[in-house]
């Protein structure tokens, strides 16, 4: 199986959004991916869907200023961590959402998964097996 270009996943989280009224958290669960990734594409899209915290916002103005990332998130108060999903990708996720790119790199869906995810989701379903 091919695996996916940014290009192909950028349009189909375009799609999504506009298949849900322009709601980027539907159209995240739509495709199974976090909210991050899909403001991330929106965004290298140059559709960026609004910026709901203020903070963030006035980092982005002090880029758009013509400040680094690191000062204008200094200069505003939050960390350059915190906007990694307002910025467009510069090469493309990191870990793919379907298991047809993974397939395609020899790897079966867990593999993409930290070790301390994995660690915390076993911790998860522990708990939830005591509950029941």
């Amino acid at each position: 199986m091919k695996a996916k270009s940014l290009s192909s996943m950028i349009a189909e989280a375009v799609e999504a959004y506009k298949d849900c009224d322009e709601q980027f958290t539907p159209a995240a669960r739509k495709l199974g991916i976090s909210g991050s990734k899909m403001r991330k594409l929106l965004t290298t899209a140059g559709m960026p869907p609004p910026v709901d915290n203020q903070l963030i916002a006035k980092a982005l103005g002090f880029m758009r200023m013509g400040m680094s990332q690191d000062q204008a998130a200094r200069e505003a108060g939050v960390s350059p961590k915190a906007m990694h999903p307002y910025r467009p990708y510069t090469k493309g996720p990191l870990t793919p959402w379907d298991e047809t790119e993974l397939v395609a790199k020899g790897k079966s869906p867990g593999q993409t998964r930290t070790k301390n995810a994995i660690a915390i989701k076993k911790h998860r379903d522990k708990i939830a097996k005591k509950t029941d």
